[in-house]
């Protein structure tokens, strides 16, 4: 008998507080619920298929994250677990809550700025030698020190874009090295001496490998016209 009356006391409470929400608001609240999630499940959908060109601006983004949060406020009000009028009242965290999610967007997007060529290609030459101790090819020797560069840019799950700055350099010693980082991060990816062709289609392209397959050809060349050189010299 105790337990019936605690359950009809609790119908008739929720009940009323139902009832106390307008009209207006129920119709409005479950319109804007619906309309954001069709687009954040739209968005999805667009992400997955085509991640190079679904990425959103930093405005755009807050504004999607904001219409996600107010969402869930206003459908805790329509199922009572918030008291009726709650966001109407609260009116100013909604705001807050817009303008959180564009400051942390616009802080990313101006910290997170790609780092210029020369600033990833003094990084390249600074893990070379540190690993290798290996130097740019210089002087009067074959080829130069940049074979070739690529921007290769690939699906990123963060906030951090995954662009990779792609390197294929030449050193002193005639050693090719191919050399992949993050140009965001700096974080080195890749990092092989004498990579294969087939590496650099896997990684780069064909053209790319197509590319350093005619390099390899012109070094081959060049270093049997010294080898015969020398033995010429050697002969007289």
């Amino acid at each position: 008998m105790v337990n019936e009356t605690i359950i009809q006391t609790t119908q008739q409470t929720t009940g009323q507080q139902i009832m106390t929400i307008p009209p207006s608001f129920i119709i409005g609240g479950i319109i804007f619920i619906v309309c954001t999630f069709l687009l954040i499940g739209f968005l999805l959908y667009l992400r997955h298929k085509y991640p190079k060109k679904s990425r959103l601006d930093p405005v755009m983004n807050s504004i999607f994250l904001s219409m996600f949060i107010i969402s869930i406020l206003i459908l805790c009000e329509l199922v009572g677990v918030l008291p009726p009028d709650w966001n109407k009242e609260h009116w100013y965290i909604h705001l807050g809550i817009i303008l959180f999610f564009m400051g942390y967007n616009l802080w990313i997007s101006i910290r997170l700025r790609a780092m210029p060529f020369d600033k990833q290609l003094d990084i390249a030459w600074s893990q070379i030698w540190e690993n290798y101790r290996e130097e740019p090819n210089r002087g009067n020797k074959f080829g130069v020190p940049l074979i070739l560069y690529k921007l290769i840019e690939r699906p990123s799950h963060t906030t951090i874009p995954n662009a990779l700055g792609t390197f294929l350099l030449f050193t002193n010693s005639f050693k090719t090295i191919l050399f992949q980082l993050n140009v965001y991060t700096g974080a080195v990816v890749h990092l092989k001496p004498d990579p294969s062709v087939a590496i650099i289609n896997e990684l780069v392209g064909k053209p790319a490998a197509s590319e350093f397959s005619a390099f390899l050809q012109d070094f081959k060349h060049y270093s049997d016209a010294e080898k015969g050189d020398e033995n010429e010299e050697v002969a007289t």
